[in-house]
Order: structure tokens, then C-alpha cells, then sequence
């Protein structure tokens, strides 16, 4: 039930009703939202136009707009503004699989600016809130400030931000009214996303499980903001949290960073240290990717390093790379192994 009675049609204002009444022409009915806006007697008239300006046509990319909206509601766990921003995201050119990619953090194919816009997003969502002005000003980090001013013009950071802002506070008007959904549900995994998935700190966006167990591997780094860029950038991960330790979750698993250091009481007699050039290698990040060339073509346009180009073993396609302290990490694409091929054991 919702928190408010909505207004009956017959009820609402003469100054709002134009507005209405255009609005029920373009969905088909009168939203719950509207209908309780409707309460305060002029309030939609001036509502809808700036709802218009936002998410209407301008500089920032439609794909962009519309994702950082999808992922907004998701953040804040509104199913009614999901649903919303999802049938808006579909009939602008969005696909199901790009809502599906996003509601599982899934954001590899996404390019790079979009990438960058999510994570924008997601920390001002989420970290602004919680970031005191003495911890900092903005209340965002300052290397991604840097970063989207370096992406986007000042227009488009303009209407970034004040999209962002504007969903972050309808998603919590719509939350807390509990209204029943009027556009449909959203995509069954959006769905199950925004029903199921917290994402606050120690929930399932970290490396946390509820039951058994989750492989993660850590690396010793030694400078934290360039390699948790790196493995963001190079394997579209995304930074769920910025250091101590860093981690980034990347498809189906977590990087955990941090620098090195000497012994501690649960590890005596162990140091941690960035590897030096020379130092024979005993394991490495083993990452498997769909398509190579595309995976390949990617990494090299942010400026990855590889040892040499994909080679054809038979059973797979192969090649290696590493990050900014020199860790060894392998890049595989199952070829011929999906047919019982084996590769030369000579050649392992």
C-alpha cells in the first residue's frame, strides 16, 4: 500500500491536468508517481517539464544516460524505478543483455566512457553520502573527478550529474512510497538483481559469501591507485572498494590489492613484495576470454603491454601480459580444447 492515497482523476488540480492528461496520452495511463505528486496541487506542472529536460535528448549519450539511470535504481534498490528507467532504456535502443550485463556487474563490453560513467555514478550514489567534508570536499574521489572531467565536456558533466542526482532522489520518493509497479515488470535478471542484491559494503558486491566458499587472488602492489585503474580499465572491472585493500571485481571474482609489507601475526615470517624483473614466477592470474581478438584489440587500446601476440596452440589461443608491477597474468581463449584438443605437453 502505498504511503500516500493517490489522487483520483477526477480530483486533480486544473493546473496540473494538461500535463496529465499529455502524460497518459504517451504511456498509455497515469502513473502511480504522478497520481501522488498529484496531492500537492501545481507540483507536477513544474515536475514533468524538468523531468523532460534531464532525460530528454542533449550532449551526454543516450546509452549513457540511460545506464547510470538503470544502475541509480538498482543502487537504491527501488523495483518501481527500475522498472521505469528499464522500459525507458529499452525504447530508447538499450538491450535486455546490456540490463542484464549491468544488474550483474557484468560491464566488459561496455566502452570505456560508459564504464567510466558507472563508476561515477556508483560513487556518487554511494560514497558521497558517507564521505564526511573534512575526509573530502566533494565528497568523490579525487582521481575520478579527474577522470570524468577529462572524458566529458562541460556540458555533458552537467547533465550527468544532475541526471544522476535527480534519480538518486526519485528512486528514494518512489522506495519509501511503495508503489505498485505501472509499466511492467523489469527484465527477470534486473529483477532478481534489485530484489535480491545489496550493495552496500560487505554485501554481495564484495567478496563475502552468504554460504561455503569464493576464490579471490591478491596481489601485492605497489601503488595502489595505478593497478586498481589497471584492472578496471584493461578487464572492465568494477572498483568496489578503493583501497585498504583495494578490490575489484572483475566478471565472476574479485582482485584484492594492496601494498607490501613485512610479517604480521597470521603470517610470521612471510613479506610481501611487488616482483622483481628476473624473479622465476611459480603463479599467475589465469584470465579466460570469449573472443580474443576482441579482448586483445581492447587491452592494447589502454595501453597494455603484451609479451608477445596471440598464439595458436591448438586447443586454445594464448598469450601473456602484466600489470603495472610486473605480476605475470595468461590470457586464454578455449579453441580446440572444447573438442578434447590438447595442447603439446612439451609446450605448457
Amino acid at each position: 500500500m502505498a504511503l500516500v492515497p493517490l489522487v483520483s482523476e477526477e480530483n486533480i488540480d486544473a493546473t496540473d491536468r494538461p500535463l496529465l492528461e499529455a502524460g497518459e496520452k504517451t504511456f498509455g495511463t497515469l502513473l502511480n508517481t504522478w497520481l501522488a505528486i498529484a496531492n500537492c496541487p501545481g507540483m507536477f506542472s513544474t515536475y514533468l517539464p524538468f523531468i523532460r529536460s534531464v532525460t530528454g535528448p542533449g550532449e551526454l549519450d543516450t546509452r549513457i544516460k540511460e545506464l547510470t539511470a538503470v544502475h541509480v535504481s538498482l543502487l537504491n534498490h527501488c523495483r518501481y524505478s527500475v522498472s521505469h528507467r528499464c522500459y525507458s532504456a529499452l525504447n530508447k535502443g538499450l538491450s535486455e543483455a546490456d540490463l542484464e550485463r549491468l544488474a550483474t556487474g557484468d560491464f566488459a563490453s561496455f566502452t570505456d566512457r560508459e564504464r567510466l560513467a558507472l563508476r561515477f555514478t556508483r560513487a556518487l550514489t554511494l560514497d558521497l553520502p558517507e564521505t564526511t567534508r573534512e575526509q573530502s570536499v566533494t565528497g568523490v574521489d579525487a582521481e575520478l573527478l579527474t577522470e570524468v572531467r577529462d572524458a566529458f565536456n562541460p556540458r555533458e558533466l552537467v547533465e550527468l550529474v544532475m541526471s544522476v542526482g535527480l534519480w538518486n532522489a526519485l528512486s528514494r520518493f518512489h522506495r519509501v512510497m511503495d508503489f505498485d509497479l505501472d509499466l511492467g515488470e523489469p527484465p527477470a535478471a534486473v529483477d532478481a538483481a534489485v530484489v535480491g542484491v545489496s550493495h552496500s559494503r560487505g554485501a554481495k558486491d564484495l567478496p563475502a559469501p552468504e554460504h561455503g566458499l569464493l576464490l579471490t587472488h591478491f596481489l601485492t602492489v605497489s601503488d595502489v591507485a595505478v593497478s586498481r585503474r589497471f584492472y578496471a580499465d584493461v578487464f572492465g572491472g568494477e572498483v568496489v572498494m578503493e583501497e585498504n585493500p583495494a578490490i575489484v571485481k572483475v566478471a565472476n571474482s574479485w582482485i584484492i590489492m594492496n601494498p607490501g609489507g613485512g610479517p604480521t601475526p597470521d603470517k610470521p615470517d612471510v613479506t610481501l613484495q611487488v616482483p622483481r624483473s628476473g624473479d622465476p614466477v611459480s603463479g599467475f592470474l589465469n584470465v579466460r576470454v570469449a573472443d580474443m581478438a576482441a579482448f586483445h584489440a581492447h587491452a592494447v587500446a589502454k595501453g597494455a603491454n603484451f609479451l608477445t601476440e596471440p598464439i595458436d596452440r591448438a586447443s586454445e589461443l594464448r598469450c601473456y601480459l602484466r600489470d603495472p608491477d610486473g605480476h605475470l597474468i595468461e590470457v586464454g581463449q578455449s579453441t580446440g580444447l572444447i573438442q578434447g584438443i590438447q595442447a603439446d605437453a612439451a609446450s605448457n
